[in-house]
């Protein structure tokens, strides 16, 4: 039974060894995740402000352009 007492105690110090190693990837993860949600936000910053701008000064282009949009999206999603 000695035998067993002192091998449970590795297990316990690998089981935590790897515990924090998982909790480091993850944190590098959701730290990489957060950097490529802010570089879309950026994304859809810009695309939102360049419809903004071609609707000002071409609203007939704007017009066009969304209901082109939405033909190819009914025509998709009719598609089941």
């Amino acid at each position: 039974m000695a035998e067993n007492g002192g091998g449970g105690s590795n297990v316990g110090a690998e089981a935590r060894e790897r515990a924090r190693e998982a909790a480091e990837r993850a944190r590098g993860m959701a730290h990489d995740v957060g950097e490529k949600l802010d570089g879309m936000r950026g994304y859809a910053d810009d695309a939102g402000e360049w419809l903004r701008t071609l609707a000002r000064e071409k609203p007939m282009a704007a017009l066009a352009l969304a209901v082109g949009i939405g033909f190819v999206a009914g025509r998709l999603l009719s598609r089941t």
